[in-house]
């Protein structure tokens, strides 16, 4: 009944609305969606930071995994930034951050382990602490470069 008293104030905000569960459903799931945003984030970004130091080109390696198993909204649409060294955000990484502890605290309740996503967590820590939270949640990269001493999109592969 609540839902379909608010479907027009919803539909009025986006396209997609679904019914997840009773209150706070709606909530956890936002969470799953933020865990899965960063898994694709850094996964991206070692990719992209592993073609760097093998010396591959950049653009036509984007291209060729973009299609397959590997494709993913974060590949196409922060893939081609990382490249350009163009860290406006989409979503900041401050605001990540911000996701991300709620995340944490919930699977901390739940006693869940979340070793990646803390990992990721830590990651973007060092990313605020260098005053770049407002660069966007693709600026993860600059965290591994800093590993790595290899910078993604330069003609220098760190090799």
């Amino acid at each position: 009944e609540a839902l379909q008293r608010a479907l027009p104030v919803l539909q009025a905000m986006g396209q997609r609305i679904t019914h997840v569960g009773s209150t706070g459903a709606g909530q956890t799931v936002k969470l799953v969606n933020q865990v899965i945003v960063v898994g694709n984030c850094l996964a991206m970004c070692e990719g992209l930071l592993l073609a760097q130091a093998g010396g591959v080109d950049l653009d036509k390696t984007l291209e060729a995994i973009s299609a397959g198993a590997a494709g993913s909204w974060m590949l196409s649409q922060r893939g081609p930034q990382i490249l350009a060294r163009d860290w406006r955000p989409g979503f900041t990484i401050a605001l990540q951050q911000k996701d991300l502890r709620l995340v944490l605290e919930a699977a901390d309740q739940l006693g869940v382990p979340l070793p990646g996503t803390a990992l990721i967590f830590q990651l973007y820590r060092t990313l605020e602490a260098k005053g770049l939270g407002g660069d966007g949640n693709h600026g993860l990269m600059k965290a591994l470069e800093a590993l790595a001493g290899v910078e993604v999109g330069s003609s220098s592969s760190g090799i």
